[in-house]
């Protein structure tokens, strides 16, 4: 819509989805991990470049492989 873009993808085994403000508003980056984690990060006015980095930093290897 005219104020925020969604996309959603799937990346190797991982579904990505980002929800992106035109409006420097509330962005959101989020993995679901193993079809059973959820990993997110959101910030009001943080670019969604910087929240894909903060949820890249984690171990996300690790999570998925929680049984």
């Amino acid at each position: 819509d005219a104020d925020r873009v969604e996309r959603m993808r799937r990346e190797g085994n991982r579904m990505v989805r980002e929800e992106v403000s035109k409006r420097d508003g509330t962005n959101t980056y989020s993995v679901i991990l193993g079809d059973r984690f959820v990993v997110s990060a959101e910030g009001s006015g943080v670019d969604i470049a910087t929240l894909k980095s903060a949820v890249g930093s984690l171990d996300l290897a690790k999570i998925e492989a929680l049984k």
